[in-house]
C-alpha cells in the first residue's frame, strides 16, 4: 500500500494555501494554519523544508509570512513528495524474471506521473467545485 505521510499532506495543503494567494501579500503561517487545520508548530518545520527545497520564501516582522516563490503552475504535487519524502520507489522489487522487473519499473513510472498534476490543475479544480456548489444552492 502507498502511504502518503502527513508531512506530504500538510505541505501540499500549506503550498495549496499559498497559491490561492499568489502574487499578493504574504501569509502569515498562523493564517496557514487555521486555513488548513495544521498545527501550528508542525506547520513552522514543513515550512523550513519548503524554504529549503526553493518553493517558499518567508518574510519577516509584522507583516511578514510565506510567499510562493515559483509560479502554481510549475509546482506539481510531485514536486512536494521530493521535498519531503524524496523519490518514489518501490521497495522489495528485486526479482531475477526481466518480466516483472520491468513491470516494477513501470509501476514506479506511473506513480510518478500520476503525481505531475501542478498546484494551478488543483486550484483550476478547487473553483469547478465551489461553482457547482453555487449553482446548487
Amino acid at each position: 500500500m502507498l502511504t502518503i505521510s502527513a508531512k506530504v499532506s500538510y505541505g501540499l495543503a500549506a503550498v495549496f494555501d499559498l497559491a490561492q494567494n499568489y502574487n499578493g501579500d504574504p501569509v502569515q503561517i498562523k493564517t496557514i494554519s487555521e486555513n488548513q487545520d495544521i498545527p501550528q508548530q508542525y506547520l513552522e518545520q514543513l515550512m523550513i523544508k519548503l524554504k529549503q527545497s526553493g518553493i517558499v520564501k518567508s518574510f519577516r516582522g509584522a507583516s511578514g509570512g510565506y510567499i510562493l516563490i515559483k509560479d502554481p503552475a510549475e509546482i506539481t504535487v510531485y514536486e512536494i513528495i521530493l521535498c519531503f519524502e524524496g523519490p518514489i520507489e518501490l521497495i522489495n522489487t528485486s526479482c531475477k524474471s526481466e518480466v516483472l522487473k520491468n513491470f516494477w519499473t513501470k509501476t514506479e513510472n506511473d506513480i510518478r506521473k500520476y503525481f505531475q498534476v501542478t498546484i494551478q490543475e488543483l486550484i483550476l479544480e478547487q473553483k469547478r467545485f465551489l461553482n457547482r456548489i453555487e449553482y446548487s444552492i
